[in-house]
């Protein structure tokens, strides 16, 4: 319940964040043109520091093995929620395919990552780095697939995208006991420590931009609100606690929270990028991810509380 408590709090600071942002808009002190920039210096400065700078620690062979078990896991949500997001897509409700990234991919890099790094400790934002790399190599992947209705993934761009080269650096600085120069090391992690604040500052300018009225006034748009921010996370915690998985030992009860945590955060802001690229939706998926981003204030507290009781 305490976690609740204080990632409620937590998450209400940022939505405050989130509202300067569309102030920002709404007086005109800032431009639409600004939130692209701000999105990409976002995207592929700020997120990657905060990837590498959580593998800042003395490495040990049992964080290695609990790192694996959390790219697992983290590979097995993202799956899953591809999975049933597919399923709502062969239901009645035929989600199409921006409906379905909406989603299926949750904003673990822009706000897990800054969320846990300001409530939890560093090796809850260790582990939340699987799960964020687990969802950038399914992005890549998937997404273009889905748009374009065939499957051609696009590797060069995986192993290329900054999140994923940060990654990787982070797992070889960890995995040889390597350090950063002191003044590399505080300019990484000053950046990455920055990211919440850009991100939901992003988040309320794209919100600006959004006409609020037709998508509240929207039932299909509140159906993809509680399957993405309710529906898939209680499925997973229902998974996790048919598994037996969360009683094996306290660091899988803490990878599964990290897990649990980014299946319930908001749709990604990369589908935006993504839907722009590849002929989706981008203004649709601009909207459900700033809604959810504000309706997890609510959702997200109340799915970790259900995880602890039930895990």
């Amino acid at each position: 319940m305490e976690l609740s408590i204080l990632l409620f709090k937590k998450i209400i600071s940022m939505a405050i964040i989130l509202m300067t942002g569309y102030t920002l808009i709404k007086v005109r002190l800032a431009n639409p043109e600004h939130t692209p920039i701000l999105s990409t210096l976002l995207l592929y400065v700020f997120v990657p520091c905060i990837g590498f700078n959580s593998f800042m620690m003395p490495y040990s062979a049992e964080m290695f093995k609990v790192f694996i078990f959390a790219m697992a896991g983290g590979v097995f949500a993202q799956i899953f929620f591809i999975f049933l997001a597919w399923l709502v897509k062969k239901s009645p409700f035929k989600a199409d395919p921006t409906e379905q990234a909406c989603l299926a991919y949750t904003n673990c890099g822009n706000l897990l990552l800054p969320l846990i790094s300001g409530l939890l400790s560093s090796e809850y934002v260790f582990y939340s780095s699987a799960f964020m790399a687990a969802n950038i190599i399914c992005l890549w992947t998937h997404l273009p697939s889905l748009f374009a209705g065939r499957f051609k993934p696009d590797i060069k761009k995986i192993l290329l995208n900054p999140n994923i080269i940060a990654i990787a650096l982070g797992i070889i600085f960890f995995s040889c006991n390597l350090q950063l120069p002191a003044i590399l090391a505080d300019t990484v992690s000053t950046i990455g420590g920055s990211t919440g604040v850009l991100s939901m500052l992003v988040t309320g300018m794209l919100l600006a931009e959004i006409d609020l009225r037709s998508v509240i006034m929207s039932m299909r748009c509140w159906a993809i609100f509680a399957l993405r921010l309710i529906v898939f996370p209680l499925i997973l915690i229902a998974v996790i606690f048919i598994s037996g998985l969360a009683g094996s030992s306290e660091a899988a009860r803490a990878v599964l929270l990290v897990i649990v945590m980014g299946g319930a955060a908001p749709t990604a802001t990369g589908v935006i990028n993504m839907s722009a690229l590849f002929g989706g939706r981008a203004e649709f998926a601009s909207a459900i991810s700033a809604i959810t981003t504000l309706l997890c204030i609510i959702t997200l507290p109340v799915i970790v509380y259900i995880y602890q009781i039930v895990c």
